[in-house]
């Protein structure tokens, strides 16, 4: 549990599926340095079927980095929909530990009942200078919240004396945004 930590290579994947990837060293063979049956054209042909056919595994895992797609949308019945996100939550939550991402729930009144189970985990707990409300209370922030969440953030970041250091030294924030739809 939180096994992943912001200096490790899958700190914020999380995994979508499955699907066919590139071996990871592949396969390839130079006409210029391979023997000279390779001047033969049937040859050529087999050795570019073989890398064609043996190139690729199937069934491999096919994951989503959060630190380079800050937006991910689901698309699809919302039935489908909340299972996968809540599928990617649990997953983001599992893995990495409360110190180092916070989860933010961003709903709608209607939407909110449906992550009513996110309440427990401590991950949604408020930072200590993150707004505090009685939806705050429970990490549960309609647009306005976020707003002012994301404000507050910004401002700290441009109070930070040190200008080697990050921007933004606090915990990783996911937004799960859920039936709302951002300001203008």
């Amino acid at each position: 549990m939180w096994e992943r930590r912001p200096e490790d290579t899958d700190f914020l994947q999380v995994r979508v599926g499955s699907g066919t990837r590139p071996l990871a060293t592949s396969l390839n063979l130079s006409r210029e340095e391979g023997p000279p049956s390779l001047s033969d054209p049937v040859c050529i042909a087999a050795v570019e079927e073989l890398v064609r056919v043996h190139g690729s595994v199937s069934g491999q895992a096919i994951a989503i980095d959060l630190r380079e797609a800050p937006v991910v949308s689901i698309l699809g019945a919302r039935a489908d929909r909340l299972d996968v996100a809540r599928a990617l939550a649990c997953q983001l939550i599992a893995l990495h530990a409360p110190e180092e991402v916070r989860v933010l729930l961003c709903a709608n009144p209607s939407a909110a009942r449906d992550w009513e189970w996110l309440k427990w985990l401590p991950h949604l707990r408020p930072a200590h200078d993150d707004v505090q409300n009685d939806a705050g209370a429970r990490g549960v922030y309609g647009v306005g919240g976020l707003e002012e969440i994301l404000t507050a953030r910004a401002a700290q970041a441009r109070r930070q004396q040190d200008p080697t250091a990050p921007l933004d030294s606090g915990p990783w924030l996911v937004v799960l945004a859920d039936g709302v739809i951002p300001r203008n």
